[in-house]
C-alpha cells in the first residue's frame, strides 16, 4: 500500500477526509486508486490504515481500519558525514539513509572536504527527497538534517563508530568471502565496538570522512572521545557508499 505523509487530516471517529488537491491528483491520476483501495496516511508519529470510500471534489474520503505508532524502544542512529563535493552526492546520501531508517543526518566540513559551506537553499530539496524516500520505503520517521561546524557537543553521550580504513585486516566488517562464522564474529564486534559501552546512550553515531582514508586533524578532534574505527571491507569506498553501508550495518546490527 502507498504511504502518504501529511501535516494534518480531518478525522471524526473512524471517518477521514483528506483535503489535499496534490495528494488527490496523485491518487486519482497517477496511482489510479479507486473506492475500496487501501492506503497508509501518516501524521506525526501515527500511521492510519485507510480504506478509500471515494475521491471527490479534490478530496479523499475514507475509513480508518487501523492505526499504529512507531516503536519507542529502538536505538536511534545518526550519521555524521563530511560535506560532499557535489549536490547529487548529498541527495543520494539523504535518500538512502532515509530508506535505511537513520534518525539524524549531520553534514560537517572535515579537514579534506572540498565544499565547506552549507547552502540553505538546498535544504528544501533535500527535505523533499527525504519525504519521498520515506513514503516509498514506508519508513516511520523523517530524519533530522543539519549542518554543524563544531561537532564536539553533539558527540557527547553518544556511542561513536568511525568508518574508515583499518590497518588491521581481521577487523574488517564486510571482508569478501567471510565464512558465516567470521561474519557473525565481525557483526558481534561491531555491537561491542564502542569501548564507551553506555547502555543509556540515546544515539549510536557513525562518522564518515571524504573517500575514507586518514584525516589527522579530524582524529585529533575525536581523540577525547571513546571511539572505535570500523573497516567496511578490503576496497576503498566512496564517501557516499561508506555512509550508506555503514548506516545499514549500524541499523541492522546494533
Amino acid at each position: 500500500m502507498q504511504l502518504f505523509l501529511l501535516d494534518h487530516i480531518d478525522l471524526k471517529w473512524n471517518n477521514i477526509i483528506i483535503d489535499n488537491p496534490e495528494l488527490w491528483q496523485q491518487a486519482k491520476k497517477v496511482l489510479r486508486l479507486e473506492s475500496g483501495d487501501q492506503i497508509f496516511i501518516q501524521v506525526g508519529n501515527t500511521r492510519y490504515d485507510v480504506e478509500i470510500a471515494k475521491l471527490q471534489d479534490l478530496k479523499i474520503f475514507g475509513t480508518v481500519k487501523n492505526s499504529s505508532s512507531a516503536p519507542q524502544n529502538e536505538r536511534n542512529i545518526s550519521m555524521i558525514i563530511a560535506m560532499p563535493n557535489k549536490r547529487e552526492k548529498a541527495e543520494l546520501i539523504v535518500q538512502k539513509l532515509t530508506e535505511i531508517g537513520v534518525h539524524e543526518i549531520i553534514f560537517r566540513p572535515s579537514e579534506r572536504s572540498v565544499v565547506k559551506v552549507w547552502n540553505e537553499n538546498k535544504v528544501t530539496r533535500l527535505e523533499k527527497i527525504m519525504k519521498e524516500a520515506l513514503e516509498q520505503s514506508r519508513g516511520r520517521r523523517l530524519p533530522k538534517i543539519s549542518f554543524v561546524k563544531d561537532i564536539e557537543k553533539i558527540l557527547e553521550w553518544k556511542i561513536i563508530i568511525v568508518f574508515d580504513k583499518n590497518d588491521s585486516a581481521p577487523s574488517s566488517l564486510c571482508e569478501p568471502c567471510l565464512p558465516a562464522g567470521r561474519w557473525n564474529e565481525a557483526v558481534d564486534g561491531l555491537r561491542r565496538s564502542a569501548r564507551n559501552d553506555n547502555k543509556e546512550a540515546a544515539f549510536t553515531t557513525g562518522l564518515v570522512g571524504p573517500e575514507w582514508g586518514r584525516w589527522p586533524k579530524d582524529y585529533e578532534l575525536f581523540k577525547t572521545y571513546d571511539t572505535e574505527v570500523r573497516d567496511l571491507g578490503s576496497t576503498i569506498l566512496r564517501m557516499e557508499t561508506a555512509a550508506i553501508v555503514g548506516a545499514w550495518v549500524m541499523k541492522n546490527s546494533l
